[in-house]
């Protein structure tokens, strides 16, 4: 559920290795947030979210990281009454986007002294808000895999519901969803065909 939270981070942290670039470049985004959701009883269950698209601007060696957004509506775990279960924990009705968002930076923070492309953060913090909360997420960055006209990345963390004062949703009656959820943010960023060339360790 709080999977879309992630893809902020992904992007944030796809970012960083941008940086090295004082050209203009322009990558356009997009994601897609697995979750797994454990039950007290049963079997657990995957649901899957989807980001809108988004736009990140590199220029003079300054990284601008959009807000991203995740429609609650775009929540699916293949059951029609678990999701409307969902988006009810969420109050789609009053609040139907969660956001992330990260601080734009530069090169300098990068933490490798080459600040090529493709040395990539091992974390990423970010600002999540669900409905009317916001709390700092450190997400993990794996899967890294970056070419000439594209990067990708999935971020990972835990959510708790109770840090957002989110009641999990029972099925049933009986069979209670548990507190933490695991995220799989991946995350995509294709470069513009207009933007100047960025180098790699291979090249």
């Amino acid at each position: 559920m709080k999977s879309r939270l992630c893809c902020l981070l992904l992007i944030s942290m796809l970012m960083a290795p941008l940086a090295a670039n004082a050209a203009t470049s322009t990558y356009r985004g997009h994601c897609t947030i697995t979750f797994q959701v454990q039950k007290t009883v049963m079997k657990d269950f995957t649901g899957t979210a989807t980001c809108e698209p988004f736009e990140i601007i590199v220029t003079d060696d300054l990284i601008s990281i959009p807000v991203i957004v995740v429609p609650v509506a775009s929540m699916d775990t293949g059951n029609s009454r678990r999701d409307r279960e969902m988006r009810a924990m969420f109050e789609s009705q009053t609040f139907p986007r969660i956001t992330g968002e990260a601080e734009a930076f530069t090169a300098d923070r990068l933490s490798t002294p080459e600040r090529r492309l493709d040395q990539m953060p091992e974390e990423l913090t970010f600002a999540l808000t669900i409905r009317d909360i916001t709390q700092t997420i450190t997400a993990r960055v794996t899967e890294p895999h970056i070419d000439a006209s594209a990067i990708e990345a999935t971020l990972v963390f835990d959510l708790s519901l109770a840090s957002f004062e989110l009641d999990p949703p029972s099925f049933i009656g009986i069979v209670r969803v548990r507190d933490d959820l695991l995220l799989r943010a991946k995350v995509s960023l294709d470069r513009s065909p207009t933007s100047a060339h960025i180098p790699t360790t291979q090249e």
